[in-house]
């Protein structure tokens, strides 16, 4: 691709939020450089890269805090975002209803990311977690778009999709 013009390149500011162990790291590491580690240590916090994407340059800043509760992340990680991604572990549905929790704490519109999809241990399909948002009325207003997303699969659609949604 031919070095961008202003006319071919945006910015996106996206909060990640989201349980420990939910997978939040990977994800990013997966949206932004769009590969896969399989030594991995430590969380990433912060990431800023600029990928071609449909004929144009994009560029992703993610910040994911790194706080132990829902109650102490502070609204300047999500205030000022473009998006906000709330993600939570598939494999584990407790991690779902905490995403539910967070995002009437924060009370933003937001996209939900189930990660680990690809797990065998997966628990929920695209049509029960749709349903899920359906059936909670204060939920349905705020989520305004949903996916299932393995990060580790070079070929997963979900995270296509979503690094899609993120550029628009």
């Amino acid at each position: 691709m031919s070095t961008p013009t202003s006319a071919q390149q945006s910015a996106h500011k996206i909060a990640v939020l989201g349980s420990q162990q939910s997978g939040k790291s990977r994800l990013i590491t997966r949206l932004a450089n769009d590969f896969w580690l399989d030594e991995f240590s430590g969380d990433v916090t912060e990431v800023e890269d600029t990928i071609p994407l449909d004929g144009r340059w994009v560029t992703f800043k993610f910040l994911n805090p790194q706080e132990t509760t829902f109650e102490t992340i502070p609204s300047n990680i999500y205030n000022g975002a473009d998006y906000i991604l709330i993600v939570f572990d598939s494999t584990n549905l407790s991690t779902l209803d905490q995403a539910f929790q967070l995002c009437l704490k924060i009370n933003r519109q937001s996209i939900l990311v189930g990660s680990k999809s690809d797990s065998l241990n997966c628990q929920i399909t695209r049509d029960q977690l749709k349903s899920r948002i359906q059936s909670n009325s204060q939920i349905s207003l705020l989520i305004i778009d949903f996916y299932l997303v393995s990060a580790k699969d070079d070929n997963d659609e979900g995270c296509t999709l979503l690094r899609k949604r993120l550029a628009l």
